[in-house]
Protein backbone atom coordinates (compact mmCIF):
# COMPACT_ATOMS: atom_id res chain seq x y z
CA UNK A 1 0.00 0.00 0.00
CA UNK A 2 3.13 2.25 0.96
CA UNK A 3 3.86 2.19 -3.16
CA UNK A 4 0.57 2.67 -4.18
CA UNK A 5 0.41 5.79 -2.23
CA UNK A 6 3.34 7.14 -3.48
CA UNK A 7 2.85 6.46 -6.46
CA UNK A 8 -0.80 8.14 -6.91
CA UNK A 9 0.84 10.58 -4.94
CA UNK A 10 3.21 11.23 -7.68
CA UNK A 11 0.59 11.61 -10.48
CA UNK A 12 -1.85 13.80 -8.65
CA UNK A 13 0.41 16.20 -8.09
CA UNK A 14 1.31 16.21 -11.55
CA UNK A 15 -1.83 16.25 -12.92
CA UNK A 16 -3.60 18.33 -10.71
CA UNK A 17 -0.48 21.34 -12.15
CA UNK A 18 -1.79 20.99 -15.60
CA UNK A 19 -4.69 23.13 -16.11
CA UNK A 20 -8.33 21.64 -16.14
CA UNK A 21 -6.93 18.16 -15.36
CA UNK A 22 -7.13 19.27 -11.86
CA UNK A 23 -10.37 17.09 -11.55
CA UNK A 24 -8.61 13.68 -12.56
CA UNK A 25 -5.49 14.87 -10.07
CA UNK A 26 -7.52 15.57 -7.03
CA UNK A 27 -9.11 11.60 -6.25
CA UNK A 28 -5.43 10.53 -7.39
CA UNK A 29 -4.27 12.77 -4.47
CA UNK A 30 -7.02 11.93 -2.02
CA UNK A 31 -6.33 8.26 -2.68
CA UNK A 32 -2.99 8.51 -2.09
CA UNK A 33 -3.40 9.81 1.01
CA UNK A 34 -5.64 7.57 2.51
CA UNK A 35 -3.57 4.99 1.57
CA UNK A 36 -0.53 6.20 2.70
CA UNK A 37 -2.08 6.60 5.99
CA UNK A 38 -3.33 3.21 6.31
CA UNK A 39 -0.26 1.84 4.77
CA UNK A 40 1.78 3.72 7.45
CA UNK A 41 -0.11 2.18 9.94
CA UNK A 42 0.17 -1.04 8.73
CA UNK A 43 3.35 -0.85 8.55
CA UNK A 44 4.30 0.82 12.30
CA UNK A 45 2.21 -2.24 13.59
CA UNK A 46 4.78 -4.17 12.11
CA UNK A 47 7.69 -2.30 12.99
CA UNK A 48 8.90 -2.00 9.18
CA UNK A 49 9.87 1.41 7.54
CA UNK A 50 7.60 3.94 6.73
CA UNK A 51 9.22 6.50 4.39
CA UNK A 52 6.79 4.99 0.84
CA UNK A 53 3.90 5.53 3.04
CA UNK A 54 5.20 8.95 4.47
CA UNK A 55 6.33 10.74 1.66
CA UNK A 56 2.70 9.44 -0.46
CA UNK A 57 1.07 11.12 2.42
CA UNK A 58 3.20 14.16 1.86
CA UNK A 59 2.37 14.28 -2.06
CA UNK A 60 -0.93 13.57 -1.78
CA UNK A 61 -1.43 16.56 0.75
CA UNK A 62 0.18 18.67 -1.84
CA UNK A 63 -1.13 17.42 -4.79
CA UNK A 64 -4.58 17.66 -3.36
CA UNK A 65 -3.74 21.44 -2.31
CA UNK A 66 -2.42 22.16 -5.44
CA UNK A 67 -5.65 20.73 -7.21
CA UNK A 68 -7.65 22.56 -5.05
CA UNK A 69 -6.05 25.44 -5.39
CA UNK A 70 -6.26 25.29 -9.38
CA UNK A 71 -9.84 24.42 -8.84
CA UNK A 72 -10.93 27.76 -7.05
CA UNK A 73 -8.89 29.59 -9.52
CA UNK A 74 -10.23 28.68 -12.47
CA UNK A 75 -13.66 29.38 -10.73
CA UNK A 76 -12.60 32.56 -10.10
CA UNK A 77 -11.44 32.57 -13.64
CA UNK A 78 -14.45 32.12 -15.08
CA UNK A 79 -16.90 34.10 -12.73
CA UNK A 80 -14.79 36.80 -13.78
CA UNK A 81 -15.14 36.51 -17.53
CA UNK A 82 -18.69 35.38 -17.23
CA UNK A 83 -19.27 39.00 -15.31
CA UNK A 84 -17.33 40.32 -18.20
CA UNK A 85 -19.04 39.24 -20.73
CA UNK A 86 -22.01 40.23 -18.86
CA UNK A 87 -21.47 43.77 -18.59
CA UNK A 88 -23.67 46.22 -20.92
CA UNK A 89 -20.45 48.49 -21.91
CA UNK A 90 -18.68 44.83 -23.10
CA UNK A 91 -21.96 44.67 -25.01
CA UNK A 92 -21.74 48.11 -26.20
CA UNK A 93 -18.42 47.96 -27.63
CA UNK A 94 -19.07 44.61 -29.18
CA UNK A 95 -21.77 45.85 -31.13
CA UNK A 96 -19.43 48.97 -32.08
CA UNK A 97 -17.17 46.52 -33.03
CA UNK A 98 -19.20 44.38 -35.10
CA UNK A 99 -20.76 47.43 -36.80
CA UNK A 100 -17.23 48.91 -37.64
CA UNK A 101 -16.19 44.99 -38.97
CA UNK A 102 -19.24 45.17 -41.32
CA UNK A 103 -18.15 48.94 -42.63
CA UNK A 104 -14.74 47.71 -43.50
CA UNK A 105 -14.07 46.96 -47.16
CA UNK A 106 -13.04 42.99 -48.10
CA UNK A 107 -9.16 42.39 -48.11
CA UNK A 108 -8.48 40.89 -50.86
CA UNK A 109 -5.19 39.03 -52.37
Amino acid sequence: MPVLSLVLGILGTIVCLIPGMFSYGIPMAAIALVTGILGRKAAAAKQEGTGLATAGIVLGAVGLCIGIAMYVMCAKITNAVEDAANDPKVQESLKKMEEELKKAPPSGN
